[in-house]
């Protein structure tokens, strides 16, 4: 199985990439969406992006400079995207170059991504010439294409990927069964190069009031990560059990605090909610309070688990956390059920 977690390149996805490098590497290679030009709060050149990804991975990676269409997302802060912003006017050629840099470097793989925002690429011929340019810098490259793209452009991409290549078809929040007929052309290619689907189980309209305290919920269906292949694929990328959601301008200070604790074996997420949302970001208290008294031995018996070792040094010092903070457990939890099981 090849695994490709999807990340943005927030503070939080950063600090997994430095601090657990080796939850990376063989089938594990994370694609990261560029939505900042930024680290760590400085800003940075594209080309310092790559160095810093080069060093701190030490392993394959994958880039995809990151834009999205105005109605894409229900909530985001327009001020914290400027760098997508510009990024979405800019020409096929301009796109070129910056996927070049990537080819490149030392460890990245350039992610040609196909979506309607990119309108440049409702020519097929320059999607065409675009790929078979971008080969001639590097061994593997990656198309990601939007699924409501795949009838227009998939014969002729098929006709030119090679084997090193990777083709990522990308579903979004939607069900895969609506696709079975662009599966059955997937399955009938004549080229060899792997075939991955991507996909955010975790729908963005779900709220976190949403969920239960206490239970493995049944409000996200990760079924895709273990029955992947029997649509074919060689693969799936997936958002760790965070949602496919962009930096949006915060909560007024309440709001329900949860977490989400993955299960490979299950498959399922084991939800831990505080149902006072007035408390806000102070209600992480409870949920940690529960999660390592209550749930420990459950959730973590062989104490192997990375979040939870994490969750246990800041309850000690009493650092319950923050939104942020929370989404970075879940996803260092997904990723070490992950690492432990393939």
């Amino acid at each position: 199985m090849i695994y490709l977690p999807v990340m943005k390149n927030r503070m939080y996805e950063n600090k997994i990439f430095t601090e657990y490098r080796d939850l990376f590497g063989g089938n594990i290679a994370p694609i990261i969406e560029v939505i900042f030009d930024k680290i760590n709060k400085k800003v940075n050149s594209f080309d310092e992006l790559l160095e810093y990804y080069d060093e701190n991975l030490g392993y394959q990676y994958f880039i995809d400079v990151f834009v999205f269409a105005e109605n894409e997302y229900r909530y985001k802060d327009n001020e914290k995207l400027t760098f997508s912003f510009e990024n979405r006017k800019s020409t096929h050629k301009e796109y070129f170059e910056m996927l070049k840099k990537v080819a490149l470097s030392n460890y990245g793989v350039p992610v040609i991504s196909v979506k309607g925002v990119r309108e440049y690429f409702d020519d097929s011929n320059l999607l065409v010439d675009f790929v078979t340019e971008l080969q001639k810098f590097t061994n593997t490259i990656a198309i990601r294409i939007a699924a409501d793209k795949f009838q227009k452009h998939f014969t002729n991409l098929d006709n030119i990927l090679r084997r090193s290549d990777l083709f990522i078809f990308d579903i979004n929040e939607e069900s895969i069964e609506p696709y079975c007929f662009d599966i059955e052309d997937l399955n009938n290619r004549t080229g060899q190069y792997q075939n991955i689907i991507l996909h955010s189980p975790r729908k963005e309209s779900i709220a976190n009031r949403s969920f239960k305290d206490g239970v493995f919920t049944d409000l996200i269906d990760n079924s895709i990560l273990k029955n992947y292949d029997e649509y074919n694929f060689d693969g799936v990328a997936d958002y760790l059990g965070y949602k496919n959601a962009l930096p949006s301008t915060g909560s007024n200070g309440e709001g329900s605090a949860l977490s989400l604790m993955f299960d490979y074996n299950q498959n399922q997420f084991f939800s831990v909610l505080n149902v006072d949302s007035k408390k806000g970001a102070s209600g992480f208290e409870y949920v940690m309070d529960q999660l390592i008294r209550k749930y420990e031995h459950k959730l973590d018996p062989d104490g192997d688990c990375k979040a939870y070792a994490l969750m246990k040094e800041n309850y000690m010092k009493e650092k319950f956390g923050n939104w942020a903070i929370w989404n970075y457990y879940t996803m260092l939890r997904y990723l070490t059920q992950i690492k432990k099981n393939l």
